[in-house]
């Protein structure tokens, strides 16, 4: 009875892991802000890139609304081809913590830059 009991639970505790990992990505991601310079979201790499394809997302960008690109350097292009959009007022962003370059640095100091390494996701 055990064994039927831990194997009906399994997907059950799965699942909970599931919402639980989804809503603290969900409470991160929201205290990112969107970054809005061409010359920051091209050398943008591993979570910071995906992270900046969510919010860019989640803000109506037109262009990543349906298909998200599979390789890294189409994310970067789809990034910049977003900010391109927004500075000719296509779309507006709706999220009052823009970030700018004239704004604040960004820190790129935890970021992987060898160039050898890309992003798949």
């Amino acid at each position: 009875m055990d064994h039927r009991d831990n194997k009906q639970n399994r997907p059950i505790e799965k699942r909970q892991k599931r919402q639980e990992q989804l809503q603290k990505d969900a409470e991160r991601i929201a205290g990112v802000a969107i970054i809005l310079d061409k010359e920051v979201v091209s050398n943008l790499k591993g979570k910071h890139l995906l992270d900046q394809i969510k919010i860019f997302k989640e803000a109506s960008a037109l262009n990543l609304q349906n298909n998200i690109p599979k390789l890294a350097n189409d994310k970067r292009q789809a990034l910049v081809n977003a900010v391109e959009l927004h500075e000719k007022g296509v779309w507006i962003t709706g999220r009052e913590e823009d970030w700018e370059s004239e704004h604040e640095e960004f820190d790129f100091g935890d970021m992987d830059n060898d160039p050898s390494s890309t992003d798949t996701d």
